[in-house]
């Protein structure tokens, strides 16, 4: 008998995940709604919209955070089912909590109560049009608030309805008058002939040219139409068009005519515009807000899933612009250029001076604070002081960089080099103030303090690929000792490289005043004592943003501080510092580039 080949871990695996994505489904179209944790896997999120896109019914999630809970109510799965089943057409909105102001009302005063409930810092808001957001309400609370917002979707989804029937038998009513009436043209065919027999004097057709493209924007109906010919005539359309052209050069009232009946559609494009007047898109977009191009009206197109509106000008008043009438438009816009660049320059000149006396003051009054304790003699004090402070900006300068050069493109490479110039600063400034005898130094180790590097066989990585984790961190933390034991897979764990050093700058003169430095524990065990030495500090890190730390400057500062004012400004710092604490010779820590 042949023996039944076992099951391999990663597929168990898989469908042990698969079961439990299966109950949580089930569990959230029973309630109502889905508990997410962080161990809840995205796949039960996906399926649970894709169940709320056919039940027509809002995706409404809940997130604990201990005592906290976050509720988001997301009504655009209703709009896709609604799309999908064919209920919505192309100019319909979707379904949303708040359509009217009455709906408004309700949702604010739900929000306030729960609001006001929540110890924490709760908030209510909206992204976008479909996604309803209660944030940090209380755990207890979360599900009657669910509650309370089915309560307020029933109501909103009901007056929905009514309105989507009631526009719906209004597009077919309009719909079916604009069939059975006449179109616009003939119409005004019918009153231009009606006014060519009373009139005595009808305007003339003047200087003004057909388009090229008659056959294109007229049809044969049309033609025929204007020409009195049966509508059903054996003549090719070119024939015709060559009888309307002829036509039209010799009777300049019969021109005149033809421009009045059918000026929408002889209308010019906006391409065809910037051909017939020699002009960019940006001047005929300018003379059009400022009110010198009058839209005759309005064409829209359907492109990429949006419908987009632009005008279309009268031929006639289009033709009628000279090339002086251009001229004059640009010259009008030089001068306005001329005049608000003599403004801002003006102005520029201004600020400068008066960012220039704030940069002045500013110094001064920081000079004066050091100044006067060299006066006191405290100049040790005084000049470690003063390389702090200015290693503070120095620091700030180094993560403005930082942050500049992951955004930029073409002056990345630049960014970074400026980013490792502002950080040896720092460097050489911390080697200096760390021995002197106002630092305290602590040492600092998060959770997560190894740094490691995995690289996985085939098998592993597949098995990471296919299940909920975050990274290969995750992974590993989740296999540690299958993955030591694999021969395919290599792990290398460098120790407390997320540590950090903590250098503070105190003084008992001076209790108020206080610089605080973060060090890398690579970049720090070059100069300063071993961590088990040093006592351990536990210090909350920043939540958001790119550092644990500190902070990049902000848009006040880059005027008060400028890169080359706090330069030298550091620069004298540091040599004055050295030259007090000769003792203390040049570190090596600047060139470890370990970050």
């Amino acid at each position: 008998m042949q023996k039944k080949e076992r099951p391999r871990q990663g597929e168990a695996n898989k469908a042990q995940r698969q079961e439990l994505v299966r109950y949580l489904v089930r569990q959230a179209e029973q309630r109502g709604y889905l508990l997410v944790t962080p161990e809840t896997p995205k796949l039960a999120t996906d399926y649970f919209r894709h169940w709320c896109k056919q039940a027509l019914y809002p995706a409404i999630t809940v997130e604990l955070q201990g005592a906290r809970a976050t509720v988001i109510a997301d009504t655009g799965p209703v709009g896709k089912g609604l799309e999908a089943q064919g209920r919505l057409w192309r100019s319909d909105p979707w379904p949303t909590l708040a359509a009217t102001p009455d709906l408004q009302a309700q949702l604010t005063r739900l929000a306030e109560y729960y609001l006001s409930r929540s110890p924490y810092q709760a908030m209510c808001f909206r992204t976008g049009k479909d996604e309803t957001i209660l944030k940090n309400i209380l755990a207890e609370d979360a599900e009657q608030a669910v509650h309370d917002l089915l309560t307020l979707w029933s109501h909103a989804m009901a007056q929905y309805e009514a309105l989507l029937e009631i526009r719906h038998r209004a597009d077919i009513s309009e719909t079916c008058s604009s069939e059975l009436a006449e179109p616009s043209w003939m119409v005004a065919l019918k009153q231009v002939e009606e006014q060519a027999e009373t009139a005595t004097d009808l305007p003339l057709g003047d200087t003004i040219k057909g388009p090229e493209r008659l056959s294109t924007l007229l049809s044969k109906v049309q033609i025929c139409a204007f020409l009195g010919l049966p509508t059903k005539t054996n003549e090719p359309k070119a024939a015709l068009v060559q009888r309307l052209r002829t036509l039209l050069e010799a009777d300049q009232r019969a021109k005149a005519r033809f421009f009045d009946v059918f000026a929408q559609e002889l209308a010019v494009e906006p391409w065809e515009l910037e051909t017939l007047l020699g002009c960019s898109t940006t001047e005929r977009k300018r003379w059009l807000a400022d009110g010198k191009l009058t839209p005759l009206t309005t064409r829209s197109v359907f492109k990429s899933g949006r419908e987009l509106v632009y005008p279309v000008f009268d031929r006639r008043s289009i033709q009628r612009l000279t090339q002086e009438d251009i001229e004059g438009w640009r010259a009008e816009h030089a001068a306005l250029v001329a005049m608000r660049r003599k403004t801002g320059a003006q102005k520029a000149s201004s600020r400068r001076v008066q960012n220039k006396q704030a940069r002045q003051n500013e110094f001064a009054m920081v000079e004066s604070v050091f100044s006067e304790w060299e006066q006191h003699e405290f100049p040790e004090l005084a000049a470690i002081f003063r390389l702090a402070y200015w290693t503070m900006w120095v620091s700030r300068w180094a993560k403005e960089n930082h942050v500049k050069g992951i955004k930029a493109v073409k002056y990345q490479a630049l960014y970074e080099q400026q980013r490792e110039r502002w950080y040896a600063r720092k460097d050489e400034a911390v080697s200096v103030l760390a021995n002197s005898s106002y630092a305290r130094i602590a040492f600092y180790r998060p959770d997560q303090a190894d740094k490691i590097t995995l690289s996985l066989c085939d098998d592993h990585y597949q098995s990471m690929k296919q299940g909920f984790y975050e990274g290969k961190r995750d992974f590993y933390v989740a296999h540690t000792k299958e993955i030591k034991a694999c021969p395919g897979c290599n792990v290398t764990i460098e120790l407390d490289y997320y540590s950090l050093y903590s250098l503070e700058i105190v003084a008992d003169v001076r209790p108020d005043m206080r610089f605080a430095f973060h060090i890398p524990y690579p970049l720090g065990i070059a100069f300063l004592p071993p961590p088990h030495s040093l006592p351990h500090v536990t210090q909350a890190e920043q939540e958001d943003g790119l550092f644990r730390f500190g902070r990049r400057l902000e848009e006040g500062e880059k005027i008060l501080y400028r890169e080359k004012d706090v330069a030298t400004q550091f620069t004298q710092a540091l040599t004055e510092a050295r030259r007090l604490f000769s003792s203390v010779e040049p570190s090596t820590f600047s060139e470890k580039k370990a970050r």
